[in-house]
């Protein structure tokens, strides 16, 4: 009888399992979209050699978007082939995965509904703070954006202007960053793992 009922009903119990499996995880794979600085102006990311110097380092994300808050611990990786950045739960969870190869923005998610975080706009905020400063002032100006930089001893501020208009600022400072984007109203901080 245990062998008629395996028999009958194994096929189908793996099939619903395999069928809930792309329920649990989200991905969304595309080609580069251009990333909307303003309303009307978009650009598109930069080639991963352009970036100025391999960074690799676990952080605390603490960041406000729409009137939440959030703070988890994540993991950038950067270099010539591309970058990922990885957010995960206090219990050390994937909670949210974005990687970027030159071509395309892969984000994947167990907890994110597909669409509802546009990599590229992550990687961007990357690409403005740690990417070669004169190759992005070239490929921001034909679009009417002016990037500029501030230098001190132990850090440096970056902002991207259209006309007099502040869209975005940034700063790495001491072992962390800060941004904040006031065209689409977000702000994060990410700094050093204790």
């Amino acid at each position: 009888m245990v062998r008629f009922l395996l028999h009958r009903f194994l096929p189908l119990l793996s099939a619903l399992i395999i069928s809930l499996l792309p329920a649990c995880v989200s991905q969304d794979v595309s080609v580069v979209r251009n990333v909307y600085v303003t309303e009307e102006v978009a650009t598109s990311l930069l080639p991963p050699d352009d970036l100025e110097s391999a960074i690799d380092e676990y952080s605390i994300f603490s960041g406000a978007f729409n009137g939440r808050n959030m703070t988890m611990p994540t993991y950038l990786h950067a270099d010539e082939d591309g970058v990922s950045l990885t957010f995960f739960s206090t219990l050390g969870q994937v909670l949210l995965s974005i990687s970027y190869d030159g071509e395309s923005v892969e984000t994947s998610s167990s907890f994110i509904a597909p669409g509802s975080i546009v990599g590229e706009y992550v990687i961007f905020d990357i690409q403005l703070l740690y990417y070669d400063f004169s190759k992005l002032g070239s490929a921001l100006s034909p679009n009417g954006l002016r990037f500029k930089m501030h230098e001190d001893d132990g850090g440096y501020e970056r902002e991207l202007y259209m006309g007099e208009r502040l869209l975005w600022k940034g700063s790495i400072s001491s072992g962390s960053i800060s941004v904040e984007n006031y065209v689409w109203k977000y702000s994060y901080m990410i700094g050093g793992a204790e």
